[in-house]
């Protein structure tokens, strides 16, 4: 890439700045990284980034709660947590189709480093992909059919436990309200 000179590298900042300025005022419009008293309330656009209280059960029986925002629509899955600069200890991002199959993610265009839990559609956790790398075009798969998943700060799985045996527990509303976006 070659180097930015004058006022060229005085327009790219400060397109820059208008983009980040255009992201945090959309932050507040859709609630994104909000303290949760948004839970279960549509965030904006319908299904994109609602957000909702979502527990993680270990094999031990320990609950840990999260408040997650919602990617139950193509758009919202595709775009993820992308861009994200910081994400809230207790919160993340559920993913959410229609019915199982191998899913595949990757890092591109996330600079946040996250675990990647996937869930069956009988919310059992098949596999994790702890530590991702920022940035990285590598695919990770479940390995296994996965309907749902939950991408937390890295370091969470392995500090809370989550394993073989993992469960996700989510509230009747919230799969009610699934069941009818995915009719």
């Amino acid at each position: 890439m070659t180097a930015l000179r004058g006022k060229s590298k005085r327009r790219m900042l400060a397109g820059l700045a208008g983009l980040f300025l255009l992201g945090a005022a959309g932050a507040g419009i859709y609630g994104w990284g909000g303290d949760g008293a948004s839970a279960g309330k549509s965030a904006g656009r319908g299904e994109d980034k609602s957000i909702w209280p979502v527990t993680l059960v270990t094999p031990d029986g320990a609950e840990h709660v999260y408040h997650l925002e919602l990617a139950a629509t193509a758009e919202a899955r595709s775009r993820g947590l992308m861009f994200r600069q910081t994400l809230p200890e207790a919160g993340g991002m559920l993913f959410v189709w229609p019915e199982a199959r191998v899913r595949n993610f990757w890092m591109k265009n996330t600079p946040l480093p996250l675990d990647i839990l996937f869930f069956s559609d009988h919310f059992r956790l098949v596999s994790v992909t702890a530590d991702t790398i920022p940035f990285s075009e590598r695919r990770l798969s479940s390995g296994k059919a996965a309907r749902y998943v939950v991408e937390l700060n890295a370091g969470q799985a392995r500090a809370k436990g989550f394993g073989t045996g993992s469960v996700l527990r989510m509230s009747d509303e919230l799969q009610r309200w699934l069941a009818r976006q995915h009719k």
